[in-house]
């Protein structure tokens, strides 16, 4: 069943459910045997990461740096600093020093997890870099510390420090206050043309593209889901989540290289993939095919052509397969397929999303026609992963991206042909990037009292401009501002408030009754304004607050607002 709860408190919530049902699976680093952990086990790690974190002294919305290949670690790091009200920041475990020496400038970094000894390497030799950085913890036990480092510990060492829950009782009390505003992870993308950007991903984020993908991925406690992708991408890291919502098993695939012999030896029942992945199992298979008999390649080229006809022909479209074809198709799959999908490791498979380039139709076309339901999706890590995906047990369409999640995702199709999207799960905007965040607004109120002048605004500047005319003076136009919010539920990114009114003439000159209705307006628009649209401003949203100088004191001749 989707569990829906914050993440603070997700792992948690979780273990009351499953207990002592397997949570995880995973190999030591460099290690070959698979062990595993149950949901209470993951929930305790996760707890000592939170209060081990406290003892470091980390503070609420504090950056966390993770430099490390796929791990448990990893996992626990992300949720114990969701824990205590944290925010994570993956960085590739194949990121360059200079790529990382970004990173941790950019969002101040103070404590940075590494996993193995590149990722160790490259981090202590551009500490002197970072004047933030304080201390690497070191998942690694086999990792080999420099001998000139007095500021690393190893994991085990950062767990140890706090195996007692020495500050549980504030760990709660985060629990308590965590909220849908405040940050999760900040993604750095890969800066192909220039610095990289720092995504900023919230809790609702997180919260709304769940509950969205819940609702098309049939996935649920029985399933057991391998990592191939890092979790540093926002495809693995959402995906992963996800399947940690429905009570799934996790595979944790530490080294992509080793994948397939993973998935022989795991025998999962899903994993989100790239095409590029795909089009390597196509080769081969093609290539074992053709160094096979001449007999056995007939036969498997006649089992594609009625898998493709079966799969492609009829299920894509929503129609029922004729008998006959389909009781040739449960012949080919047990013959043929059944043995294909065993040796990739897939004899239990369930479904398996794939993104993040364009697939080959004759790649997709033979997934499907040997019996692999891939869930072709299409995303961004601004969007948090899935804006549209095929739908399990649903017409699809080979070369489409699916069809739109759900959650009050909103698409539209530019005149200039981008993808415009709106929505809860939308990234407030790219951390200390004010330049590129200002570009993102999609509309601006204008409120006056004059009509015709905000008339003349609409037609005289480039950005979409609404004229909202509205006499500030008057109580019911609070009103009809309030309704009209509450209306349109618009996520306000910035506030400019400047109401009131002035003259310029000597103070003496201007009746008592004016100043008195001056300051009045001034002081109580800005906040009766700020008090209305306060609801819709979200976590980084800003104010500006433009009050009269007449609304404190008397100055002669500049009795006016500004």
């Amino acid at each position: 069943m989707f569990n829906n709860a914050h993440l603070s408190v997700l792992l948690h919530e979780q273990a009351k459910v499953y207990g002592n049902r397997e949570a995880m699976m995973y190999q030591d680093f460099g290690g070959k045997e698979w062990k595993s952990y149950t949901w209470n086990e993951v929930s305790e790690k996760v707890k000592i990461v939170s209060n081990a974190l406290l003892c470091q002294g980390v503070k609420v919305q504090e950056n966390i740096g993770i430099y490390s290949q796929n791990s448990t670690q990893m996992l626990f790091s992300d949720f114990g600093a969701w824990g205590i009200r944290a925010v994570t920041i993956p960085l590739y475990a194949t990121s360059s020093e200079q790529q990382i020496e970004f990173i941790i400038n950019d969002a101040k970094i103070r404590l940075l997890f590494v996993g193995e000894q590149l990722q160790y390497d490259r981090a202590f030799r551009v500490m002197p870099l970072c004047p933030t950085l304080e201390k690497i913890i070191i998942y690694d036990n086999n990792v080999k510390r420099d001998e000139k480092d007095t500021v690393s510990i190893y994991f085990d060492e950062f767990m140890a420090q706090a195996a007692s829950l020495p500050h549980q009782q504030e760990v709660e009390a985060h629990y308590a206050q965590a909220n849908e505003d405040e940050l999760a992870n900040i993604l750095y993308t890969s800066g192909t043309t220039g610095n990289s950007k720092g995504v900023m991903l919230t809790h609702g984020q997180y919260n709304n593209a769940l509950k969205a993908n819940a609702e098309c991925v049939p996935i649920d406690e029985n399933d057991r889901t391998i990592n191939f992708l890092p979790f540093a991408h926002i495809f693995e890291k959402a995906w992963s989540i996800l399947n940690l919502t429905v009570g799934a098993t996790l595979i944790v695939n530490t080294d992509p290289r080793e994948i397939q012999q993973s998935m022989r030896e795991t025998q999962p029942t899903c994993m989100s993939a790239v095409p590029r992945f795909w089009e390597k199992v196509y080769s081969g298979v093609m290539e074992k095919i053709e160094t096979s008999s001449p007999m056995k390649q007939k036969l498997f080229k006649n089992a594609l052509k009625i898998g493709r006809k079966h799969n492609i022909e009829y299920v894509s479209k929503g129609l029922k397969p004729p008998f006959m074809l389909h009781m040739q198709y449960e012949m080919m799959n047990k013959l043929v397929f059944e043995l294909v999908r065993k040796q990739l490791g897939l004899s239990n498979q369930h479904l398996f999303p794939t993104a993040g380039a364009t697939i080959a139709p004759h790649i997709e076309e033979f997934v499907h026609s040997i019996g692999i339901n891939m869930v072709k999706g299409y995303g961004l890590t601004e969007s948090l992963a899935t804006v549209s995906c095929d739908h399990l047990g649903k017409p699809y369409t080979v070369g489409s991206v699916g069809r739109p999640v759900g959650c009050g995702l909103q698409i539209k199709i530019s005149e200039e042909g981008e993808i415009l999207l709106k929505g809860k799960s939308i990234t407030p905007g790219y951390y200390n990037r004010e330049d590129l965040n200002k570009e993102s607004y999609d509309e601006v109120w204008v409120i006056a009292r004059r009509r015709e002048r905000l008339e003349e605004l609409e037609g005289s500047v480039s950005a979409k401009i609404r004229a909202v005319p509205l006499d500030l003076t008057k109580s019911e136009a609070y009103d009809e501002l309030k309704a009209l919010l509450e209306a349109e539920k618009p996520e306000v990114k910035t506030l400019v408030n400047a109401s009131g009114f002035g003259v310029f003439e000597k103070f003496e000159n201007i009746q008592l009754s004016q100043q008195l209705s001056m300051i009045d307006l001034n002081d109580k628009a800005l906040v009766a304004v700020t008090y209305i649209v306060l609801p819709y401003l979200k976590r980084g949203s800003e104010v500006y607050q433009i009050g009269s100088l007449s609304s404190f004191q008397p100055v002669p001749y500049i009795t006016t607002y500004g």
